[in-house]
């Protein structure tokens, strides 16, 4: 009796899903790169990693010893407080108020605050300067009258003593320009000449194994690479079973999740004869150039197709076997 009343069917809410389906393999980033010569004891990198530069632009300064760096630094300082006097000035700083001005400090960490909870970091920026802007005014308001000179004098002291720190700068570091246009990465690991886009055209699965058995030394003397070229490649060495879906001039998916984590469409280059049981796919891109300088030996997957349905819980599952009995 208790049983019959009793209801065993349960619910729960499912859920539509994919699921992509493809080929884990070992391959080498490879990029149309030149090293960029320069030692020192102490170097400067100026451009940010993945940043494009023009001919002739300073890439690093070299210093002779440590105090060269302590300059910089304070050279660094004094720039971003010259910013922040000139915003504050071209603000506008005439009938200043302090208790105005403190109300306005209070607004502007209430918004940064904000921000920060909301994880919108679309004005972080501009809100950030806002607040040091605002902070500026309040430190050097005596008056209302004089706070506009207070800040122009203020901004004049600090320019001379940036072209102070910059005279006696010059007198212990050395400049190394970039001798074209391209993307500059801070690091040269030695596979700049050993694969290029030229030979990995024309590698085979045996030579391209070889090479990532072996192990590289990164050259001396260089304070990083220029790469010249927005097209980069992924090479690697798949089984010919792995291979036979593949199609050359398809875009597939190639998915980076080690040393950096994303997503990219790559188009597939060339598959090479087959040598034994392998063969190497060559993979092209135009995208995330600047976020994949510091990649080289990746463990990728290389997406193939992708399986849409719905998402059950296991418990949901049910399998019906029936007994066949002849005769």
């Amino acid at each position: 009796l208790v049983q019959g009343w009793t209801n065993n069917l349960v619910t729960t809410p499912a859920y539509a899903a994919s699921v992509d389906v493809g080929i884990e393999t070992e391959g080498i980033v490879v990029r149309e790169e030149t090293t960029i010569a320069g030692s020192g004891a102490f170097v400067d990198l100026v451009p940010n990693e993945g940043e494009r530069v023009a001919g002739g632009e300073t890439v690093a300064i070299l210093y002779n010893d440590a105090s060269g760096l302590d300059t910089r630094q304070q050279m660094k300082t004094l720039a971003a407080e010259i910013e922040q006097l000139s915003y504050a000035l071209s603000s506008g700083t005439s009938s200043t108020d302090t208790s105005k001005l403190d109300e306005a400090v209070l607004r502007s960490i209430v918004n940064l605050r904000a921000l920060s909870v909301s994880d919108d970091l679309s004005s972080l920026e501009d809100t950030t300067l806002n607040l040091r802007t605002m902070v500026f005014k309040r430190d050097y308001t005596y008056g209302d009258s004089g706070v506009a000179t207070g800040i122009a004098a203020l901004i004049q002291e600090k320019q001379a003593q940036m072209a102070a720190l910059q005279a006696s700068l010059d007198r212990v570091s050395t400049s190394i320009r970039s001798t074209g246009t391209g993307i500059f990465s801070g690091v040269a690991d030695g596979y700049e000449t050993l694969i290029t886009p030229e030979l990995a055209s024309t590698m085979t699965p045996s030579e391209l194994s070889a090479l990532l058995d072996r192990v590289i030394v990164p050259p001396a003397d260089t304070v990083g690479k220029l790469i010249t070229d927005s097209t980069w490649y992924f090479a690697a060495v798949l089984s010919a079973e792995d291979a036979i879906g593949l199609s050359e001039g398809k875009t597939y998916t190639v998915s980076f999740s080690h040393d950096w984590f994303g997503d990219v469409s790559m188009k597939l280059e060339r598959v090479s004869d087959k040598e034994g049981e392998e063969v190497l796919a060559l993979f092209s891109a135009r995208t995330n150039l600047s976020d994949t300088t510091l990649l080289r030996r990746q463990t990728v997957d290389i997406v193939t197709s992708r399986l849409e349905g719905i998402r059950i819980p296991r418990q949901a599952l049910r399998v019906i076997t029936e007994e066949r009995t002849d005769g």
